[in-house]
C-alpha cells in the first residue's frame, strides 16, 4: 500500500534537502513536548551555524486533484498556500522561542538546539502534485512571516532550486540576497526560478546599484533562457571536479576520527559511528561550507595531486587557507590506513607551523584512482608541542619545504567566461519612476 501523499511528500523533502545541502545538518520532522503532547514543528529543518530554514510542503492527492479544473485547482493552491504560511510562522515562532531544544538526526544522533545562536531564520513553503500559476497571479504570491521571510514554490521548482544552489553555503547566500530585497522585487508573471536565473548571471549588476534601485522587475522567461544557455552547460562541465568534494562529505561519517594520530590502532578502524566522535561536526562544518566553486577548486587539486602520486607513489598534499575559515589540509595516500594517519598527523603539524595556525583540519584520501575509496580525517585543536627545540626545528624547516606560497579560492563560478556568455542583460530590472508604492 503506497504511503498517503502527506507522508509521500515529507519523505521527497527530506531526502531531497539531505542530497543537497549534507544530511548531518537536515532534520525530518522535528517535533517538540507541550506538556501531554508532542508538536511537530514542521516537514523538514536545515539548521547551519547560525542560520535556519524552515520547509513546509503541501502535497495534493494526484488521483484526486487531477481532475480538478483550472480554477478549483488554483483555489485549493491558495487554500494551501494560506494553510502552510500559518503553518510556517508557528514553526519560526517555535524556533526562535526556543521550544525546539534537540532533533534527531540520522547519522549524528540526538543534537541540542541552543536558540540564542540562532540569527536568521527563512522558509520555503512547497506545493507538490499541481502546478503553481506565475508569481504575480494571486495575492498570495509570496507569503512573508514577519519573524522571517519566505518564498513559496512547487516541487519540481525546488527540485531545480537545489540542484543550481547545490551547496548549503550556496543556498543560504541566496536567501540573505533574496529576502534583502523582498520589498524592491516586482514579478511580471514569472516565478522564483526567474530570479534565480537573474541572481545567477547578473547579481552583481543589483549589488553595485543598491541604493539607487527602487524597483527591479523580474520578466517571465529568464529561467527557460538560462537553462538552455551554453555558459550554464561550460559552468556544469567545469564543476564536475568538485562532485569529489561533495563525496568526500557524504562519506564522512564513514571515516575515522582521532586526535592523536599515534593512537591509531587496527580496532579503530571497525565500524564506529564517526559522526559521533568530538571533532566530527567541525569537520563536516567546515566541508559543508564550501560553495561550489570553492569544492571546484579542490577538486581540481585533488585530482592534479592524484596523478602525481600515480607517477610519483608518494604522499601528496595541500593547504587552503581562507577568512573566517577553519585551515584545512588534504592529503592524496593508498596506503594502509593506520600509516596514513600518522602520515596525516606528522604533515598537519609541519602545516601548522608553516602558516602559523593553532587549528587545523586534516582529511587524507585514497586516490581517486584507486580501487575502492576511504577517507580519515582529524581536527588539531592546538600547535603540537615538540618534544625539544631540534625536533621543533626540524617540523618547521619540513613545513617550509612541504608547502609553497597558497592561492585563493575562486569566487565567480563563472570564471574564464566572457560577460557576453554570463546571460542577460540589465535590461531586465529598471528604476521605479516618481511616486511611491
Amino acid at each position: 500500500m503506497s504511503a498517503p501523499a502527506g507522508k509521500r511528500g515529507e519523505q521527497l523533502i527530506a531526502r531531497l534537502c539531505e542530497e543537497a545541502f549534507a544530511a548531518d545538518f537536515v532534520y525530518a520532522n522535528p517535533h517538540y513536548q507541550d506538556g501531554r503532547f508532542i508538536r511537530e514543528v514542521c516537514d523538514a529543518l536545515i539548521l547551519f551555524e547560525s542560520t535556519a530554514v524552515v520547509v513546509q510542503i503541501k502535497s495534493a492527492d494526484r488521483t484526486k486533484h487531477a481532475s480538478y479544473d483550472a480554477e478549483k485547482q488554483q483555489r485549493w493552491i491558495e487554500k494551501q498556500l494560506m494553510k502552510a504560511g500559518k503553518q510556517l510562522s508557528g514553526a519560526i515562532k517555535n524556533v526562535r522561542l526556543g521550544r525546539l531544544v534537540e532533533v534527531q538526526n540520522q547519522r549524528r544522533g540526538t543534537v541540542r538546539i541552543d536558540p540564542n545562536q540562532i540569527k536568521s531564520v527563512y522558509g520555503v513553503i512547497l506545493i507538490e502534485g499541481l502546478e503553481l500559476p506565475p508569481a504575480g497571479a494571486t495575492p498570495q504570491d509570496l507569503i512573508l512571516a514577519r519573524a522571517g521571510d519566505s518564498l513559496h514554490l512547487g516541487f519540481e521548482q525546488f527540485v531545480e532550486l537545489c540542484r543550481e544552489l547545490s551547496t548549503i553555503g550556496d543556498l543560504l547566500d541566496y536567501l540573505h540576497w533574496r529576502i534583502d530585497r523582498v520589498r524592491s522585487i516586482q514579478f511580471m508573471g514569472s516565478d522564483e526560478l526567474d530570479l534565480l536565473a537573474f541572481y545567477k548571471q547578473r547579481r552583481d549588476v543589483i549589488d553595485e546599484q543598491q541604493g539607487t534601485l527602487d524597483l527591479i522587475w523580474v520578466e517571465g522567461g529568464l529561467w527557460s533562457e538560462y537553462v538552455r544557455s551554453e555558459h550554464r552547460a561550460m559552468r556544469d562541465q567545469l564543476d564536475v571536479p568538485s562532485r569529489l568534494l561533495d563525496g568526500i562529505i557524504d562519506r564522512l561519517h564513514e571515516s575515522v576520527l582521532v586526535e592523536d594520530p599515534e593512537s591509531v590502532t587496527e580496532a579503530t578502524f571497525a565500524p564506529n559511528g564517526a559522526a559521533r566522535f568530538a571533532g566530527y561536526v567541525e569537520i563536516a562544518t567546515e566541508l559543508a561550507r564550501m560553495r561550489r566553486v570553492e569544492r571546484r577548486m579542490v577538486g581540481q587539486r585533488i585530482l592534479a595531486k592524484a596523478n602525481l602520486y600515480r607517477t610519483g607513489d608518494r604522499p601528496r598534499f595541500f593547504a587552503i587557507l581562507g577568512q573566517d575559515r577553519v585551515p584545512m589540509l588534504f592529503m592524496i595516500d593508498d596506503v594502509e590506513r593506520r600509516v596514513r594517519m600518522r602520515t596525516l598527523g606528522n604533515v598537519v603539524g609541519a602545516a601548522q607551523r608553516r602558516y602559523s595556525q593553532s587549528t587545523m583540519i586534516g582529511v587524507a584520501i585514497s586516490s581517486p584512482i584507486a580501487n575502492g575509496f576511504s577517507i580519515d580525517a582529524m581536527y588539531s585543536k592546538a600547535m603540537p608541542v615538540a618534544p625539544d627545540a631540534v625536533v621543533e626545528s626540524r617540523m618547521q624547516a619540513l613545513g617550509h619545504e612541504l608547502f609553497g606560497t597558497t592561492s585563493n579560492l575562486v569566487e565567480n563560478e563563472f570564471v574564464g567566461m566572457k560577460p557576453s556568455q554570463r546571460g542577460p542583460r540589465t535590461r531586465r530590472f529598471k528604476k521605479r519612476r516618481g511616486g511611491s508604492r
